[in-house]
């Protein structure tokens, strides 16, 4: 066969026409080596971020039970709920003899916020006068649920649920009235 001197030969060599299956399953293996790695790393700090966020609302949980065992302290009787009952209220006398509300009521903004109902805490401090909104004192808010249940004359037992966007935490607590006793 007689070759034609203006024809360019194709090379013996197959390696020079474009990639070996070889080269194309390592280059693959190497993007999914760092597909699984970044994979890896955000789902380390997604679930970082939730076990922060639970952390936050434990802490503001634990914040709010603590404002409220200190409030409920400064009684020394309490009025409402009357042994063994169970309300979303708690009524105390103080040393001076005033009368201290603690209710729920309505909180809008964290409703909105969450996307379900929430109420704050509100303390209503009276001396027998008529309603003064000056009284008022809302304590915290994010409350999902409270309720005071009256153990002994001078213990009450509260159940606090906090809640958010998160999640929610619940806290139980018995709570005992200072005992000022000869100073009645």
């Amino acid at each position: 066969m007689i070759s034609n001197p203006n024809e360019t030969p194709l090379p013996n060599n197959l390696s020079c026409r474009g990639f070996t299956l070889i080269e194309i399953i390592v280059v693959v293996a190497i993007i999914a080596v760092f597909l699984v790695m970044a994979f890896h790393a955000f789902s380390q700090s997604k679930k970082t971020q939730s076990i922060s966020e639970k952390l936050t609302l434990q802490i503001d949980a634990i914040r709010a039970s603590d404002k409220l065992i200190d409030h409920i302290r400064e009684g020394i009787e309490v009025v409402r709920p009357i042994i063994p009952e169970t309300s979303p209220f708690l009524v105390l006398k103080d040393i001076i003899n005033q009368t201290n509300v603690l209710y729920l009521e309505s909180d809008e903004q964290s409703s909105k916020l969450s996307k379900m109902q929430l109420f704050k805490v509100v303390s209503y401090t009276t001396a027998y006068g008529p309603y003064d909104k000056r009284n008022e004192k809302v304590l915290f808010g994010s409350i999902k649920r409270l309720t005071f249940t009256c153990i002994s004359p001078n213990r009450v037992q509260i159940d606090l649920t906090l809640s958010n966007a998160q999640g929610e935490f619940r806290s139980i607590t018995q709570v005992g009235l200072l005992n000022f006793g000869g100073l009645e």
